[in-house]
């Protein structure tokens, strides 16, 4: 049912970097690209909601989401 092309993952590793420089570019508009943008927002929007946003204390965002 589902084919699944991995030709593009590998190439990224292959290519190297360090983190997720290798595979921002597989995204639509790269970097600078609307979707990254947005995926950044939702990002930073977790951690506010894992640190209890309804709060109007100063919050220390560390760069993690609790997957709970």
């Amino acid at each position: 049912m589902w084919a699944i092309d991995v030709n593009p993952i590998e190439n990224a590793i292959n290519f190297g970097g360090q983190g997720i420089e290798p595979f921002i570019n597989l995204i639509e508009g790269g970097i600078d690209g609307n979707i990254y943008q947005d995926m950044q927002d939702f990002f930073y929007y977790s951690m506010i909601i894992a640190k209890t946003e309804d709060t109007t204390k100063t919050r220390k965002l560390d760069g993690n989401v609790p997957l709970d």
